[in-house]
């Protein structure tokens, strides 16, 4: 052996690795607490004296078997340094190598995933315009089709059956039964199932916007006589109850069929003022004498009346309607967020108000007893009306022993039952309570005759 060789002394056993720690740390008068399950290496460079010693005392105490030695130098060890390095830089090398591999690949497949994720994008949006395309072209009314969408629209909110249609359009059943089911398809009208035979359609919202937008002569389009009298009728009734429709509506008539309806009307005109007049004289008559009066109304009974009536309706009448619009407006401020969404319920479809009804009906409703009473379209509005009143207009039992169960409030049920037309309760036998809750949620309000009115 060399003086520059170096030795290395690997001590594998616990027998041998306790008395060499033991040995080294004896002059430190410490000794170790425990000793490490793996191999210790000792490296001796120079005389090698402790490695015989080592060696000595191995043969001495019988570990000469958990020990071994190997002869090397400084150049060898350097190589052997130099050797793991390289595996190492090699083998970070080749990690980084596979990390920026990985890298690459997750971003080419990004990329590809982002081009194809617009890709589809584009279609679809493609696909949607062509739909609203194809849509549009099918929304398009002409011809007979509109005739139908114009007088259903003119006879709201009345339901009118397909016999009714072709009558007053003059046209084939066959054909106004087409064209009213083609409206429904559409979503421009709706139909109820009366009986098997009895089918009745009427306009929708969306049919009330498209017909708005014809600026036609509805008495022009109606050929049937009957049917023009029922417009004209029903023209008079909404002039009374809604003025801002029916003048919107009256613009449409021509002036002929206003000259023949004034002449038929002649003869009534002329029958009923005069017995309002009379009442309204008969305390003048007290206050001036009779032979004047009677001088003055000869020549002009039948002209005249009719101006000094109005002269005197009018302020009294404009005052009626600006304390019945106050009234309103004010109830309209009291009316919540929760009320207003509520209101709009009932002023919806026809399914809606069948929901509605079978809702309020009862003071407590079971929503499994309620759903098996309607159809499949109404099945599907349940849940929406359902949260839209609860809280407010019903509250869910949590003392029944069944779910779905609700308790339907007192004051809602009164306004249901009296807009849905099942009951007339608070102007016949009213309850001040009621009442007074109804008005404090801006249910109802008073009419110029002091009578309460529905919201609307």
């Amino acid at each position: 052996m060399l003086s520059h060789d170096i030795i290395l002394i690997k001590l594998k056993g616990k027998k041998a690795k306790e008395y060499v720690l033991n040995y080294m740390a004896r002059q430190m008068r410490i000794t170790f607490k425990e000793i490490p399950k793996e191999e210790i290496v000792l490296q001796e460079k120079g005389k090698k004296e402790i490695a015989r010693h080592i060696f000595e005392q191995s043969l001495e105490q019988d570990f000469c078997s958990e020990i071994e030695f190997e002869v090397t130098n400084e150049e060898k060890l350097l190589k052997e340094k130099e050797a793991k390095k390289k595996a190492i830089e090699e083998a970070e090398k080749k990690a980084t190598e596979n990390a920026a591999k990985k890298a690459a690949e997750e971003a080419e497949r990004k990329a590809a995933e982002e081009a194809a994720k617009k890709a589809a994008e584009e279609a679809e949006r493609k696909t949607a315009e062509n739909a609203t395309k194809k849509e549009r072209k099918t929304q398009q009314i002409k011809g007979k089709k509109k005739d139908v969408l114009i007088v259903i629209n003119a006879l709201k909110p009345r339901k009118i059956s397909t016999r009714y249609v072709a009558d007053a359009l003059g046209i084939k059943y066959s054909e106004a039964k087409k064209e009213l089911e083609e409206l429904v398809t559409m979503g421009f009208a709706e139909r109820e199932k009366l009986s098997r035979k009895n089918l009745k359609f009427y306009i929708s919202k969306k049919g009330e916007r498209k017909a708005s937008k014809f600026k036609v002569d509805v008495s022009k389009i109606i050929k049937g006589e009957k049917q023009l009298e029922e417009y004209k009728k029903e023209l008079e009734k909404a002039e009374k109850t809604n003025p801002e429709e029916a003048s919107e509506t009256k613009t449409v008539i021509t002036e002929k069929p206003e000259l023949e309806i004034a002449k038929k009307e002649e003869p009534e005109t002329t029958e009923k003022p005069e017995p309002e007049i009379a009442k309204k004289e008969e305390p003048e008559a007290t206050e001036k004498p009779e032979p004047e009066i009677t001088k003055k109304e000869e020549p002009e009974a039948t002209e005249k009346p009719e101006p000094e009536m109005a002269k005197k309706e009018e302020p009294e009448a404009t005052e009626k309607t600006e304390l019945e619009i106050a009234e309103k407006e004010e109830a309209e401020r009291r009316q919540t967020e929760e009320t207003k969404q509520i209101l709009k319920l009932f002023y919806k479809t026809q399914s809606h108000n069948k929901v509605l009804r079978e809702i309020f009906k009862q003071e407590r409703f079971d929503v499994e007893y309620v759903r098996n009473k309607l159809l499949f379209e109404e099945k599907d509005i349940l849940p929406e009306i359902i949260k839209k009143l609860n809280n407010e207009a019903i509250s869910y039992d949590k003392l029944s022993e069944t779910e779905g169960k609700y308790n339907v409030d007192p004051t809602w049920r009164v306004f249901a039952l009296n807009r849905l037309g099942i009951e007339r309760r608070f102007n016949v036998s009213p309850s001040q309570e009621v009442i007074q809750k109804l008005l404090a949620k801006g249910l109802i309000y008073k009419n110029a005759e002091g009578m309460y009115e529905i919201m609307k």
